[in-house]
């Protein structure tokens, strides 16, 4: 045996330390400071010339303090585990069997929680278009535009760092997983396949964040360039990026280490399995575009079809939801599902997670059904499901399965077909 024995001890030695640290494990101090000097900036303009503008910036830089609030919470409550993955083939099944639900619960409320400040990125870059009906100008300066900016800056240095520490847990148990011995047990290896989707979706928030950090921080330059930023902003900027860069080595640099304890076979499996699975990301972004307004026509013909011609798929769906609510009293694992509006707007979201043994999505007629993925994840594929639905009806389930079969259980035409008309919906 290669080097394996080496990892297993020093993944049981990370656990033991998240764990013992779990109530300090987040901090965002280097985030926290330049916020906060970011913040006075607009208590003062506020005092100085307190307009509608001003205090909405305010009251939203306030809700971002709140949210991350929350989401340190959730991710400093790290469950406790009994017993611990090893070389010990029985002991680790059992290890998954106790541990496994406590995990995936754990990381999808962590991915909830983040996904809410997501939506307040989209909500800042929205505002920087609205228009005046009356006066058919811009409702922000271009001032204003600038500190909104800013504040998007900070929503995603917050996501993408609170992002990294969620890693940090998950990471242990991702590479753990790989212990030759596993590969006998199919339980193992469906762990496997859980805990490795879990780590990537964390890791494509991680990806999508930097591309975004950066996509803004050339749009705060400009602004910059343009003497629009004050500088009580500037200076809280740079401050956020020196910090940023130093407190992130760190975290990349400790990952870097347990994947190198791999052996060069199980390290070429793991990262063709995290390439991958990260082209899913490409081009995705979580800032708001303007040039991809919503499809109104499509929408309504979504919803429409869905609660006629493809009303069977709706009812499936509903179904669905009844089960999660009838069920989630009787065990801890299963709460009361959410229901809101989708964020592709054609379909009602529904949380009824751990209900199934994977996690993503499942689309039912008006029904976008989540199953630890949180409520920003692959909505606007879903959407595409829903226009098949609502275009198929009856024979939109036979058609999914029809198209997993002919692909060996992978998605094949109707998969591809969704994340087409997906993109339409949106445009």
């Amino acid at each position: 045996m290669k080097r394996i024995p080496t990892l297993v001890h020093r993944i049981v030695l990370a656990l033991i330390i998240v764990q013992l640290s779990a109530c300090n494990f987040v901090k965002n101090k280097h985030i926290d400071r330049p916020f906060n000097k970011f913040v006075k900036g607009i208590e003062t303009q506020v005092a100085e010339n307190p307009t509608d503008t001003n205090k909405l910036l305010l009251k939203r830089a306030q809700k971002l303090e709140k949210q991350v609030d929350g989401s340190v919470d959730i991710i400093n409550d790290i469950p406790h585990l009994d017993g611990q993955l090893s070389g010990n083939l029985e002991a680790s099944i059992q290890f998954v069997k106790e541990n496994g639900p406590k995990i995936k619960k754990y990381m999808s409320d962590i991915e909830k929680s983040l996904s809410k400040t997501v939506g307040m990125v989209q909500d800042l870059g929205a505002s920087n278009y609205e228009v005046d009906p009356y006066k058919r100008r811009s409702i922000l300066s271009t001032d204003e535009k600038a500190q909104n900016e800013a504040l998007v800056l900070f929503s995603l240095a917050y996501i993408r760092n609170m992002a990294m520490k969620s890693m940090s847990v998950i990471f242990p148990f991702t590479i753990g997983t790989y212990e030759e011995s596993y590969e006998a047990s199919e339980e193992m290896m469906t762990f496997r396949k859980e805990i490795m989707e879990l780590y990537l979706g964390i890791n494509g928030m991680i990806v999508i964040t930097q591309r975004d950090i950066e996509a803004t921080t050339v749009k705060l330059k400009h602004y910059k360039s343009e003497g629009l930023l004050s500088k009580t902003t500037d200076k809280s900027i740079g401050r956020l990026f020196s910090k940023t860069l130093s407190h992130e080595k760190k975290l990349i640099s400790n990952n870097k280490k347990m994947i190198e304890e791999l052996d060069d076979e199980k390290r070429e499996k793991f990262e063709e399995v995290k390439e991958q699975y990260m082209a899913k990301f490409e081009g995705k972004s979580f800032l708001f575009d303007p040039r991809n307004p919503d499809n109104i026509p499509l929408k309504i013909l979504a919803w429409v079809g869905n609660l006629t011609w493809g009303a069977f798929n709706s009812l499936v769906g509903l179904g669905w939801v009844i089960g999660t609510a009838i069920v989630s009293p009787f065990t801890r694992y299963v709460d009361f599902p959410t229901i809101k509006l989708s964020r592709s707007g054609v379909q009602l979201y529904a949380d009824v997670s751990n209900t199934t043994f994977f996690r993503g999505k499942v689309s039912l007629g008006i029904f976008e059904l989540d199953q630890n993925a949180g409520w920003s994840f692959a909505s606007y594929h879903e959407g595409g499901h829903a226009l098949q639905s609502a275009l198929l009806g009856p024979l939109y389930l036979p058609a999914v399965a029809l198209s997993y079969m002919m692909n060996g259980g992978h998605g094949g035409f109707i998969e591809s077909w969704a994340t087409t008309w997906g993109n339409v919906v949106n445009k």
